[in-house]
């Protein structure tokens, strides 16, 4: 009786889905960063804003300094993500990378256990 196998072959690298989760993650460090830089313009500057707006109010600087810090956080959040989302795809490119290794295994596994019934 003929059994019919089927070749596993490991030919996924992903190599392109890696090079974009690499850029994409390099895009959520440069994102993080502009928000820490956001937070400091805002926190170093928030009197110089007030006075180029002439806000003659004295919560001025401080309600921009609370919003260069909401708006940072906000970035930074959105940085943080980014960067999450790519190292998760990048697991996951690894564990098909693996599972197709553990296919590759079990078939040989397989048919040398059929070998050794045949013989």
């Amino acid at each position: 009786m003929a059994v019919y196998r089927r070749r596993y072959h490991v030919a996924h690298r992903y190599l392109v889905g890696r090079l974009v989760c690499w850029i994409l993650e390099l895009l959520g460090w440069v994102i993080v960063a502009a928000g820490c830089l956001l937070i400091i313009a805002g926190w170093i500057n928030g009197e110089m804003v007030v006075q180029f707006l002439d806000i003659a109010d004295t919560t001025g600087p401080r309600f921009i300094n609370i919003v260069a810090s909401i708006s940072g956080g906000i970035i930074i959040m959105t940085g943080l993500i980014m960067v999450a989302v790519c190292q998760y795809f990048v697991a996951t490119f690894d564990n098909s990378m693996t599972t197709q290794k553990l296919l590759v295994l079990a078939e040989e596994e397989a048919s040398a256990w059929e070998d050794e019934e045949s013989s």
